[in-house]
């Protein structure tokens, strides 16, 4: 349940319907299987140690889709518009005319 969205933790049904021998429909618990809960302990482990790098692609790729989104904005019609990006420092020296 909810293995796919990152944000979420990562959890299983309690017990589930099954059919027995005889055709009757039985309650199985989750945890009536020691196998079972090793591999989800196991499962757990692993998808925790998923979700730290997709946390981090998933808002990459919203931080690229919002500036995308302003390019295309600026393309479909602001001619005179560039949009640009960067990282650094500025260091600006100018000279006076009144000295």
């Amino acid at each position: 349940m909810g293995w796919h969205d990152p944000t979420r933790k990562a959890a299983h049904a309690e017990t589930r319907n099954d059919v027995d021998e005889s055709g009757e429909t039985i309650a199985v618990k989750f945890d009536s299987d020691d196998q079972r809960s090793s591999d989800f302990a196991s499962l757990d482990h692993q998808r925790t140690a998923w979700t730290v790098p997709e946390l981090r692609a998933r808002r990459a790729l919203r931080s690229f889709e919002l500036f995308y989104n302003i390019y295309s904005s600026i393309e479909k019609g602001w001619e005179n518009l560039k949009l640009m990006i960067g990282d650094g420092h500025l260091s600006w020296v100018t000279t006076s005319a009144f000295r």
